[in-house]
């Protein structure tokens, strides 16, 4: 009987060191998280299996209430969020973790986005023909972007094209006759144009005023779409702005959603939690995120940009990659393991 209480109090140590060495890797350390989207391609696939670190910004520590190692949480309680800091800073066109900022309620419970941080605290970001400008410089990206593009030509042609272009099948694509839309990147695009000269391959134009209500911020008639777009100011910490009518309209869902405070007019006066305010200095840090699957993502161009507060940590790693379409036994992208996050 002695033998079977010491060896289950064994087995009981060796869980619980377990459990809480799990615990602090995941929390302090790296996490996984399967993308699920097809709006990071073709840098990040749906099915990729990637390792979130939590350096260099430090972890995030949990927000809501439940029972440890289980799924429980309890809705209507949750602690402030805060961050064990690292001291380290994010780079451009890092690409990020984060619970998505539009949904509503507790922080960590909100849904889990991956995507691309193509401007930081205190940029102006701008789009001009899909081209991005960061403080009025043009930025040339490191890493393929992909555009929609529209293809004209014999069905069968296309579908070469097809084949020549994915590895696994997964580009966005549509046909309509002899009329196809595609997502390419710049190169690929001269280069099918090459290799398939009876096709005609232009890029997609978004033309601006097309889009009213679903860009962000919603100014009326700032005439911005996913090609053009802004210039738009990205907040940091400690930035005062001043409280006018145009201010409030960019910055109002940050003041109000993200940083927790109330709003009113009255008259041509404009009160910040019952008082009486001409200017306000931001609590936080934002980022700019956007796919780079570029006419293929729905981003801060339409919702505006991530609060500090929300960001899980950096995608470092594919450790795996499962491709959820393909048959049995080309399930597995073998190339993907343990590529670097480009």
């Amino acid at each position: 009987m002695a033998r079977k209480s010491a060896a289950w109090k064994s087995w009981l140590k060796s869980f619980v060191a377990a459990a809480i060495f799990i615990w602090a890797a995941t929390t302090f350390l790296f996490s996984p998280k399967v993308v699920t989207r097809s709006s990071m391609e073709p840098n990040l696939f749906p099915g990729d299996l990637v390792l979130v670190s939590r350096f260099p910004l430090g972890p995030r520590m949990p927000v809501s209430i439940g029972i440890p190692f289980t799924r429980v949480r309890f809705n209507r309680a949750s602690l402030p969020v805060w961050r064990v800091s690292y001291g380290g800073k994010l780079e451009a066109d890092d690409v990020i973790v984060f619970n998505f900022p539009a949904d509503s309620g507790v922080v960590d419970r909100k849904r889990i986005m991956v995507k691309r941080a193509v401007a930081l605290p205190g940029d102006t970001i701008q789009l001009r023909n899909g081209n991005l400008f960061i403080g009025g410089v043009l930025s040339v990206p490191a890493h393929t972007i992909l555009s929609n593009y529209e293809v004209q030509g014999p069905k069968g042609t296309f579908n070469k094209l097809y084949e020549w272009l994915d590895d696994y099948s997964q580009r966005t694509r549509l046909s309509l006759g002899d009329v196809h839309i595609i997502n390419l990147s710049a190169d690929e695009a001269a280069a099918a144009d090459t290799l398939f000269p009876e096709l005609q391959i232009t890029r997609a134009a978004y033309a601006p005023g097309k889009y009213p209500g679903s860009m962000f911020p919603p100014i009326e008639g700032n005439n911005w779409s996913p090609d053009d777009y802004g210039p738009f100011y990205v907040p940091r910490l400690g930035d005062t702005i001043e409280l006018d009518a145009i201010n409030l309209q960019r910055y109002e869902r940050l003041i109000t959603h993200y940083e927790g405070n109330a709003i009113s007019n009255v008259g041509d006066s404009i009160f910040v939690n019952g008082k009486h305010a001409e200017r306000y200095i931001f609590k936080e840090d934002y980022y700019f995120v956007m796919g780079d699957n570029r006419h293929n993502s729905i981003d801060s161009r339409h919702w505006g940009p991530v609060p500090e507060s929300h960001i899980i940590g950096r995608a470092s790693r594919t450790l795996f990659s499962f491709d959820p379409l393909a048959p049995w036994y080309a399930k597995i992208r073998w190339s993907r393991l343990f590529q670097k996050v480009a």
